[in-house]
């Protein structure tokens, strides 16, 4: 290399990033093992958490209010593929619900 282009070392006040770490003692590497095994399953608790309470709110959404009764009843009208029809609804799925003209026509059932 010439001597006009070296650079000179630097210290950091920190190992580098990629650094290799002494290994740990025998009474170390399980004690770190069981704090990863604890965060892993913390996180793990936090997932379940969160998606229990979107699966509590999407019931909550279609059982409580009337665009959910109304969602719900557009998906059942979808699957009869057409033999279903209601003209009007209101109310919920979890208290009185108000279906006028419903209709089911099925050709092949004669």
């Amino acid at each position: 290399m010439r001597a006009g282009l070296a650079m000179p070392r630097q210290s950091f006040p920190h190992p580098p990033r990629f650094a290799r770490r002494p290994l740990p003692l025998a009474g170390e590497a399980k004690a770190n093992r069981g704090i990863a095994t604890l965060r892993v399953l913390k996180w793990i608790g936090v997932a379940f958490a969160v998606l229990a309470v979107l699966v509590a709110a999407l019931l909550f959404w279609l059982l409580g209010t009337q665009s959910g009764a109304r969602f719900a009843i557009a998906r059942a009208i979808a699957a009869a593929e057409g033999k279903l029809s209601i003209e009007r609804t209101s109310g919920t799925l979890a208290g009185p619900l108000t279906l006028a003209n419903v209709r089911y026509a099925d050709p092949a059932a004669g």
